[in-house]
C-alpha cells in the first residue's frame, strides 16, 4: 500500500523537532512501513531528503531508522541542533555560536520502539564556508569555516576543521575526550590587531604584529572552560596574552610584558612618561562579564631612577591609574636642575593618580615631603622631619598641557604647555605665585606675584647666578624649559636683606612691552619708576622721587653687599638716572643725577651731579673693568656753608661757616666697590674761606680734619696756644695741594690763615694706617694785636707809627713768635714735638 501525503506535520519522537510542511510517500509492504519524505522544515531548516522505516512492525523488538539530509543557512541550522537531542550529544557546545553562510547536515537515528530511551544517533555536519561567531564564549569570530563535525550520540570527532580567526588561518579539533567532556583544540597565526575588532577595549588599539597562537575550549554540562596563548605586539613590543573564560562565565584576558618609556610614549603622553627610567615590567587583564568591560594593570617601574609601583584600571568609564614610590635628592636634577638638586637632601614618598575622561587626562600628585631636606636661602627651606604638603594637579587636553602646583604656604603655579611634536614641552604661559593665589587670572606670558617676607635675596642672587647659561640655552632649544623668561612682576617685598641692608615694605610692579622693562615701585625707602631698554649693552633709565638706601644689616657680609652692589663688570649697563632725594645710611645726600655709558670693557661717567642746599658735587670718570680693573673720578666740590656741609654729611660741629671748593682727579685699582683708602691715588686742590673749626675731638673721617686743624696742639706743647686753637681755629683762607699714592697723601703746602695765627703744613699722611708725619709752622698773629694796644694806651700817634714800623719791618714780631713742630704717629694720639724753637735774643 502506498500513500501520497502533502502539509504533514510529523512527530516521530518526542525530544525532537516536529516536522512541517512535509511531502512525503507513505509505503506498507508486508511488516515493513517506509516514509520518504522529500520537503519539510523543521526551525527554517529544509529537509532535502530522509527516510523513515520501520522493517517488521510486528517484532517483539521493533525499531524504527531514520536517515537524512539537510542543507540550509547555519544559522538555522544552529537552530534545529538546539532544540533536538544533537545539543545534548555535543555538550551544548554550540548551543551559544551565530553562523553565517551554509552547512549540510547528514543524520541517522535508530530508535528501539520498546524502549526509545536507548535511541542511537550517528551524524556528519558540514560546514560549508560558513561563518562561526562564539563571543558569547569569548571565542573570536570564525570565518571560511570548512570541514566536517562528525558525533553520535556518545561521542563528537571532528579532526579537519580550518577557518579564519582573527585575520589568520586557524586548525581546530572537536572531540570527545576521555573525560566524557567535548573539547575544542585551535590554533593558528592572527593579526592581533583585529582583537580591538572583535572585543572593543581602546587597551587592545596598541595591539598588532602576527602571531601564532594555540587555544582550548572544554564543554560539559556543569562548565565551559576557555584557554588561549600567544604572544603578541604591545606598542610595538611583545606581550604574553592569556585568554580564559571558566564558570563564572567572565571572559579574562590577561596580558604581561616589559615596556618601555618609549613604547609607552606612542598611546601616553610625553608628558607623562618622560620620567622614566628602564622598562615597566607588568601584568595585566581585561575582562568582559555581563556586558561590562574593565582592564587592570600592575607593575614595577622606575621613576627618577627611583623604583615606583604601577596601579592602572581602565574601565568604560576611563583610566585610572596610581604610581606610589620615593623619590631621591640626587634624581631630581631634572626637574629642579643640577644646582638646585644640591640644595635637597633625603628622599620622600609620593602618589600619583592619573585619570582619563574621555579624550582628557588629569594627573594628581600629592607628597608631604617628610624626609626631603631643603636648603634653599630663608624663608624657603625646611628640614627632614618638617612635613610640606606639595599637591600638582596635571590635565592633558589634546597637544595641552595646565599644571597647577602648590607648595604649602610658600609657593604655587599655574603653567600652560604645548606638547612638541618630537616630544617635550614648551612653556607657553604661566604664573609663579608666593603665598596664596589672589588674582587668579591668566596673564599672557610669564609673572611673578605674590608677598615675599624677610627673604635674604642677596643669597637668592647668588644661588640664580650658579646656574649654566649654556644649560638654559640648551633647554631652550630642547623645550624642555620648566618655565618661561618672566614678563609680569607683581610683587609685595617686606623686611628683605638686599645689598646687605634691610628694606621695608615696598611695592613692586613691572612688566615688558616691545621688548623695554616698565617698572614701578613704591615703598618706604624708594618709589618712582625705572625703564630697561635690554638692546645693545643695556639701559637702565629712571627717576625716582625717593632712594633712601638703609644702614648695613649686623648679620649682613661684606661679600653679600658686593654681590648686590653692581652686577658683574663686563654686564654693567648704561645708566641715566635721577634721584630727587638721596642718602645713605642716614645721611641725606639732595639730589643725585647720574648718567654713564659702556663701550666694551669701559664704562664711561658722563656725568654726577650731587646737589643739596649746603654744597654741590659734579663729577666724570670712567671705569676700566677688563683687563686690569681700574675706576678713575675728577670731581669738584662747591659749597657756601662748610659747617652746614659737614653736618649734612654726619659730622655736626666740626665746622662753623665758611665756603669754598675742594677738586680733584683720583683713580685706584679695581672696582667701584673696591674703593679703599690703601688704593687711592691723584691730585686734591683745597680751597676754604671764612670758616671756623669747632672745639671738639671728632670721630671717622673727622679726627683727619682734627688734626689738620691742630686742635690737639694746646695740650701736647709746654707753650700756651689755647687763646688760637682751644676754641677752634678762625680762618680766613684755607688752601692745600695734595698728592696721593696708593693711599699716601703728600702736602706740598698746607696754608691756614686767621686773625690769631698762619699755619703751615708739609709732609706726609698714610690714609691706610691713619698716622701722619707732618711739619707744622705755627706764626701768631701778635702785631696786629700790638698796633691795636698802643693805640688804645699811647693814642692815635704812636699806634699809627707802631703799626707803620710792623708793616715796613713785615710783622717783625710775628716772625719772632714763629714756632714749628713735628707731628707723627696715629690719628687719635699724635705724638707732637718742638722742631727749632725761636731765637733767644729775638726782642
Amino acid at each position: 500500500m502506498q500513500a501520497q501525503i502533502a502539509e504533514a506535520q510529523l512527530r516521530y519522537d518526542p525530544d525532537w523537532p516536529v516536522l512541517t510542511g512535509v511531502q512525503c510517500l507513505l509505503t506498507i509492504k508486508g511488516a515493513a512501513l517506509t516514509v520518504t519524505a522529500t520537503a519539510g522544515q523543521s526551525y527554517g531548516v529544509q529537509i532535502r531528503k530522509a527516510q523513515a522505516q520501520i522493517a517488521d512492525l510486528q517484532a517483539d523488538d521493533a525499531r524504527l531508522d531514520i536517515v537524512g539530509e539537510v542543507e540550509a543557512p547555519l544559522q538555522e541550522s544552529l537552530g534545529f541542533i538546539a532544540h533536538s537531542p544533537v545539543a545534548g550529544y555535543l555538550d551544548h557546545g554550540l548551543d551559544d555560536f551565530k553562523g553565517t553562510g551554509n552547512g549540510h547536515l547528514a543524520l541517522a537515528v535508530q530508535v528501539p520502539l520498546s524502549h526509545p530511551q536507548a535511541t542511537r544517533v550517528a551524524g556528519d555536519y558540514e560546514f560549508l564556508n560558513a561563518g562561526l561567531n562564539g563571543l558569547a564564549l569569548g571565542i573570536p569570530p570564525m570565518t571560511q569555516l570548512k570541514g566536517h563535525l562528525v558525533f553520535t550520540d556518545q561521542r563528537v570527532n571532528a579532526q579537519a576543521l580550518n577557518a579564519t580567526i582573527l585575520g589568520g588561518p586557524a586548525n581546530l579539533q572537536w572531540f570527545t575526550g576521555d573525560d566524557q567532556a567535548i573539547h575544542l583544540l585551535l590554533q593558528g597565526n592572527a593579526n592581533m590587531a583585529e582583537l580591538r575588532r572583535v572585543y572593543h577595549h581602546p587597551i587592545l588599539a596598541e595591539v598588532t604584529g602576527m602571531a601564532n597562537w594555540q587555544g582550548a575550549l572544554l564543554f560539559s554540562r556543569q562548565r565551559m572552560d576557555l584557554h588561549l596563548d600567544s604572544t603578541l605586539n604591545f606598542l610595538g613590543e611583545p606581550v604574553r596574552l592569556h585568554l580564559t573564560r571558566g564558570a563564572d562565565r567572565v571572559l579574562d584576558l590577561s596580558l604581561a610584558g616589559k615596556t618601555t618609556p618609549v613604547a609607552l610614549q606612542r598611546r601616553y603622553s610625553y608628558a607623562l612618561t618622560q620620567w622614566m627610567d628602564g622598562p615597566l615590567d607588568w601584568s595585566g587583564h581585561v575582562r568582559w562579564h555581563a556586558g561590562h568591560t574593565e582592564a587592570s594593570l600592575q607593575g614595577r617601574g622606575q621613576v627618577l631612577q627611583e623604583p615606583v609601583l604601577v596601579q592602572i584600571v581602565d574601565s568604560e568609564g576611563g583610566l585610572q591609574a596610581d604610581l606610589t614610590g620615593h623619590v631621591a635628592a640626587r634624581s631630581l636634577g631634572r626637574l629642579v636642575g643640577p644646582n638646585g638638586a644640591r640644595r635637597l637632601q633625603g628622599q620622600a614618598a609620593y602618589r600619583v593618580h592619573l585619570e582619563q575622561r574621555g579624550r582628557d587626562t588629569v594627573a594628581t600628585l600629592t607628597s608631604d615631603l617628610l624626609g626631603l631636606a631643603i636648603n634653599y636661602p630663608q624663608p624657603f627651606a625646611k628640614t627632614r622631619r618638617d612635613a610640606l604638603p606639595l599637591e600638582g594637579t596635571a590635565l592633558l587636553q589634546g597637544n595641552d598641557l595646565t599644571v597647577d602646583a602648590k607648595l604649602g604656604q610658600w609657593m604655587g603655579g599655574h603653567i600652560l604647555y604645548a606638547l612638541l611634536p618630537k616630544g617635550g614641552l614648551k612653556a607657553q604661559h604661566g604664573e609663579i605665585y608666593l603665598g596664596e593665589r589672589s588674582s587668579g587670572m591668566d596673564l599672557e606670558g610669564f609673572s611673578l606675584t605674590g608677598t615675599l617676607r624677610q627673604a635674604n635675596l642677596d643669597q637668592w642672587r647668588t644661588l640664580l647666578g650658579e646656574g649654566s647659561a649654556a644649560e638654559t640655552g640648551r633647554a631652550a632649544e630642547t623645550g624642555d624649559a620648566m618655565f618661561g623668561p618672566l614678563t609680569h612682576w607683581n610683587l609685595v617685598l617686606e623686611d628683605v636683606l638686599l645689598g646687605g641692608r634691610l628694606w621695608g615694605r615696598h611695592e613692586l610692579q613691572a612688566s615688558v612691552h616691545e621688548g623695554q622693562w616698565q617698572a614701578h615701585v613704591k615703598g618706604a625707602e624708594a618709589e618712582g619708576e625705572m625703564t630697561w631698554i635690554p638692546t645693545g649693552v643695556g639701559l637702565l633709565r629712571g627717576h625716582l622721587s625717593k632712594l633712601f638706601i638703609p644702614a648695613g644689616a649686623p648679620s649682613s657680609h661684606q661679600t653679600d653687599q658686593a654681590a648686590i652692589d653692581l652686577d658683574e663688570e663686563s654686564r654693567m649697563p648704561s645708566l641715566d638716572l635721577v634721584l630727587d632725594q638721596f642718602s645713605t645710611q642716614g645721611r641725606f645726600w639732595g639730589k643725585l643725577t647720574l648718567s654713564g655709558v659702556r663701550e666694551g670693557a669701559i664704562w664711561h661717567i658722563q656725568h654726577l651731579e650731587l646737589t643739596r642746599d649746603s654744597g654741590h658735587l659734579r663729577a666724570d670718570g670712567r671705569w676700566l673693568a677688563q683687563p686690569q680693573p681700574e675706576t678713575q673720578l675728577n670731581f669738584q666740590l662747591e659749597s657756601n656753608d662748610l659747617g652746614r656741609l659737614f653736618a649734612d654729611s654726619g659730622y655736626p660741629h666740626l665746622m662753623a661757616r665758611g665756603h669754598g671748593n675742594l677738586q680733584g682727579q683720583v683713580h685706584w685699582r679695581g672696582n667701584p666697590e673696591d674703593f679703599t683708602w690703601a688704593r687711592l691715588s691723584g691730585m686734591l686742590d683745597l680751597h676754604w674761606h671764612d670758616g671756623q673749626f669747632s672745639k671738639i675731638e671728632p670721630g671717622g673721617a673727622g679726627r683727619l680734619i682734627g688734626l689738620l686743624s691742630l686742635q690737639s696742639l694746646p695740650r701736647r706743647v709746654t707753650l700756651d696756644f689755647h687763646d688760637i686753637f682751644s676754641d677752634g681755629f678762625a680762618f680766613d683762607t684755607l688752601t692745600s695741594k695734595a698728592e696721593m699714592d696708593r693711599g699716601m697723601m703728600t702736602l706740598h703746602h698746607f696754608d691756614m690763615t686767621g686773625p690769631a695765627a698762619q699755619v703751615g703744613l708739609t709732609g706726609t699722611i698714610d690714609l691706610a694706617q691713619e698716622t701722619s708725619n707732618l711739619l707744622a709752622r705755627v706764626d701768631p698773629a701778635v702785631g696786629g694785636s700790638l698796633s691795636l694796644a698802643t693805640t688804645l694806651v699811647g693814642g692815635p700817634v704812636a699806634g699809627a707809627a707802631t703799626y707803620l714800623v710792623q708793616k715796613l719791618l713785615k710783622n717783625p714780631l710775628d716772625s719772632a713768635l714763629s714756632h714749628e713742630y713735628r707731628i707723627e704717629g696715629s690719628w687719635d694720639d699724635p705724638q707732637i714735638k718742638p722742631y727749632r724753637l725761636p731765637d733767644e735774643g729775638t726782642p
